[in-house]
């Protein structure tokens, strides 16, 4: 048995003597359970000390310790954070911005550019920001060498190779930011000794592979990004674990299977992400619980079923709800009026049926609603009552109602709609009657479609005044603003002069 230098509880204190005389070894006497909690102690003490030693732990229940062996030299902490700064360098390929160049002898390395070194563990470097610099090349392994780090920031660069799992050395790491490169390979396994990683972002680059189940450790995460990549397999049920995260962002990959319904123990979630992969089922209940909740995005999946009637009572401060493309059946809930918040929808591209809800101005800060391609129905003034409603929506720039069931006489209030109305789609649909005349005030109008529709009478004079139009169809046919005299959109009797002195004036410039 070997005597311990240190018997009885090891404290801190009574380590850290132990090193600061210089001992060439140090041994621990402890049992299993309490190795872990010395090894974090002992790591963190000979990391802050001017000295490295050789420690062994025996235990006394016969299990195996744990061991660190260095040099009994000395080492100084400084040199060895400086050497893996100048291999990260080495690295580097391309440096258009120069930002490396300050990375020599003649400055320390805590004045560098990009490098941030601690107040309390002076000259150890604790953030390395080198985000949107243009630099070319592979992230070195020395990286895992600065044992200080909390932040690495290489955001918007143009890092190739796979991600070095040496970067799992970093137990300090806080914030990891890896996104708009081209990293390859797998999201590394050894991310998860990393436990105090509250930001990892990775998206916009080329990993494959699944999401490891070994990041299950990662529970103290409050930003996870990873969209815009290649992964397969599923979203981690074990995902729902992590009671912190805020936002959770994984579009644009191959993702398949259903969304967790552990996904529901999230109550602080207040960005959720998963749009363009290959989901499919039944989104669960509890995801429109969500009252941190505002951005909602999960469109361009294959996700069926009805929307919650409490929907918009549930989502208080939703700002976003992007469900397009996908298989959503049945109504379009009356609650969604009482998400005051509300800046954006769009649940185009599904199966929605019914009337449009009627109180949707009082969203008042609503700059886009895209219900297009759906089963919608409107056919007398209560139908279109929801028309009504959006005059109170001042800020509204976008309004599609393209490809649906709606049918009457089209309301005079379109005519009173935001003057910000830039983008107004209400082709392929049953709509009968005239154009109403006052559709000039609309004046920022850049595209009108009203093509496919039943629609009778004279086009309204107003419309050659609408100087911002740059696109108009009509019967199916794309047309610029220029061609409105020969635009054939059902529309009988004769086309008004000022179209026409638009159209003569314009052919006369060409």
């Amino acid at each position: 048995m070997k005597k311990s230098l240190m018997d009885g509880a090891p404290e801190r204190a009574s380590i850290a003597a132990a090193v600061e005389k210089n001992f060439s070894k140090i041994y621990i006497w402890r049992s299993n359970s309490e190795i872990r909690d010395i090894t974090c102690d002992i790591i963190d003490i000979l990391e802050t000390s001017m000295h490295r030693k050789e420690i062994s732990f025996d235990s006394e229940d016969g299990g195996i310790g744990a061991r660190f062996a260095a040099p009994a030299r000395t080492l100084y902490s400084n040199e060895t954070d400086q050497l893996a700064l100048l291999a990260f360098k080495d690295q580097i390929t391309s440096d258009p911005s120069g930002v490396l160049s300050t990375w020599n002898a003649t400055t320390h390395f805590c004045g560098w550019e990009g490098v941030t070194c601690g107040k309390k563990h002076q000259q150890r470097v604790v953030a390395l920001e080198l985000s949107s610099r243009g630099l070319v090349g592979s992230v070195s392994p020395s990286i895992g060498n600065l044992t200080f780090l909390r932040k690495i920031n290489l955001q918007g660069n143009s890092f190739f190779d796979t991600i070095p799992s040496d970067i799992g050395h970093l137990h300090r790491l806080q914030q990891l930011n890896l996104s708009f490169n081209s990293f390859g390979g797998g999201i590394p396994v050894e991310l998860c000794n990393c436990s105090d990683l509250m930001v990892l972002d990775m998206r916009s680059n080329l990993l494959a592979g699944r999401i490891p189940d070994e990041l299950r450790s990662l529970t103290k995460l409050e930003y996870l990004r990873l969209d815009a990549n290649n992964i397969t397999g599923v979203i981690p049920p074990w995902l729902g674990n992590f009671s912190s995260l805020l936002k959770l962002s994984l579009y644009s990959n191959f993702l398949e299977g259903s969304i967790p319904e552990e996904l529901g123990n999230l109550a602080n979630l207040g960005f959720f992400q998963v749009s363009a992969n290959m989901l499919s089922g039944i989104i669960p209940l509890r995801l429109y619980n969500f009252s941190y909740l505002y951005l909602f995005n999960v469109a361009v999946n294959q996700l069926q079923g009805g929307l919650p009637p409490t929907l918009g009572d549930a989502l208080p401060r939703l700002n976003n709800l992007w469900l397009g493309d996908n298989r959503f059946e049945g109504p379009i809930p009356a609650s969604l009026g009482n998400a005051t918040g509300i800046l954006d929808i769009d649940i185009s591209k599904n199966n929605f049926s019914g009337q449009v809800p009627s109180n949707l101005g009082r969203l008042q800060g609503l700059y886009s609603l895209n219900l297009g391609v759906n089963q919608l129905e409107a056919s007398d003034a209560n139908g279109w009552a929801f028309l009504d409603s959006l005059t109170n929506c001042s800020f509204l720039q976008i309004l599609a109602l393209d490809d649906n069931r709606f049918g009457g006489i089209l309301p005079e209030s379109i005519t009173n709609l935001s003057v910000e109305l830039q983008f107004l789609t209400i082709g392929i649909n049953h709509i009968s009657g005239n154009i109403p005349s006052g559709i000039e005030n609309l004046f920022n109008l850049y595209a009108l479609m009203f093509q496919d529709n039943l629609l009778t009478g004279n086009i309204p004079e107003g419309m050659g005044k609408l100087q911002m139009l740059q696109e108009v169809k009509g019967s199916g046919v794309g047309l610029t603003a220029a061609a409105l005299l020969v635009m054939d959109a059902g529309i009988s009797s004769s086309y008004p002069s000022a179209a026409g002195d638009k159209q003569k004036n314009e052919e006369d410039v060409t």
